[in-house]
């Protein structure tokens, strides 16, 4: 009896570490299907079929699919083409800050030392190539001074609200109509932008003394990001 219990004790202990290992394999086998299905949270199917090859690497692409939006994965040089193919024109925006002794587009060369004219804004009245962060390529039409508003705004009176700051205010790849300046406009009528990228305290304070007192704003907002504004 006592040698029977004991087979039978063996058999279940047999049977219980068989079954606790086929578990765990099973498990691991779960486990890489499930990170095999989903990229960063998403379906990898939905990423593959529309960030193919490389481009499904590019965090841009599970930005684009997260916002609803379509996934551009073409590069500035190629959209510059393309506009050219259609025999349209546009323009990159630059910052001021290129043209500052050592950027991209120093032309102050060796005589760096002696004082500098930098523009303030961008080319004016122009189509702008801004950027993509999310997997679309947003572009805007610059106003008379290469800001970023409507053509015509300087030709107004007066406006109740001016934005003053940099990227934010700008609408660094944001649509027009989704910066904040479009999405105040519709509460306070035009609203004047004077945000530039990569812009400090003090060009700012130019570009709000050179185009936004003529339109003498009621309301004056200076946006700034304390990350890397103030520090």
């Amino acid at each position: 009896m006592a040698r029977g219990r004991t087979k039978a004790w063996k058999g279940n202990a047999l049977t219980l570490a068989v079954a606790t290992v086929g578990a765990l394999y099973a498990g691991e086998a779960l486990l890489y299907w499930v990170d095999r299905s989903f990229v960063d949270g998403l379906p990898a199917g939905e990423v593959e079929a529309r960030c193919p090859g490389p481009a499904a690497a590019d965090p841009r692409c599970l930005a684009a699919i997260r916002d609803g939006v379509p996934f551009d994965a073409r590069s500035t040089l190629e959209v510059f083409d393309d506009f050219a193919t259609r025999g349209d024109t546009v323009w990159p925006a630059v910052p001021a800050h290129a043209f500052e002794p050592g950027e991209a587009l120093d032309v102050a060369g060796e005589a760096a030392a002696r004082p500098t004219i930098l523009p303030l804004a961008g080319l004016s009245a122009t189509e702008t190539l801004l950027c993509n962060e999310s997997g679309e390529w947003v572009t805007y039409h610059a106003d008379e001074y290469g800001l970023n508003n409507p053509l015509g705004i300087h030709g107004l009176d007066s406006v109740t609200v001016a934005l003053v700051g940099d990227s934010f205010v700008h609408g660094w790849c944001v649509p027009s109509s989704q910066n904040v300046a479009g999405l105040l406009e519709p509460r306070w009528g035009p609203v004047l932008s004077l945000g530039l990228e990569a812009s400090g305290p003090m060009s700012q304070l130019g570009l709000l003394r050179e185009y936004g007192t003529d339109l003498e704003p009621t309301i004056v907002l200076w946006l700034f990001f304390p990350d890397n504004d103030l520090g």
